[in-house]
């Protein structure tokens, strides 16, 4: 065991230093995000889910079938490349 700080290794201290930046990071976003993000967008947000708008989507469907409507709302899910969107600018800018 080292006895200095000086003594270890700087990989000991890869994942404390790791988990510093990413708490700092994740603090400073939490305040832009909620002011930028739309009601609407429920995904990997706390307090929000993605089941509320699947739900919402499939009691819609559900709704229109049993009444026999014309249909009237169009659902639309892209998965296309869903996290390769991020703006880095933006980002930048933000931190």
């Amino acid at each position: 065991m080292p006895a200095k700080v000086e003594e270890y290794r700087p990989i000991a201290f890869c994942n404390v230093i790791y988990k510093i930046i990413t708490k700092i990071l994740v603090n400073r976003l939490k305040v832009v995000l909620d002011k930028i993000m739309d009601q609407t967008q429920n995904a990997f947000i706390p307090g929000r889910s993605i089941s509320d708008n699947i739900l919402l989507a499939q009691e819609l469907l559900a709704d229109y079938n049993q009444k026999q409507l014309p249909p009237r709302c169009a659902v639309k899910v892209d998965l296309r490349k869903a996290y390769d969107s991020v703006e880095w600018d933006f980002l930048h800018a933000a931190l």
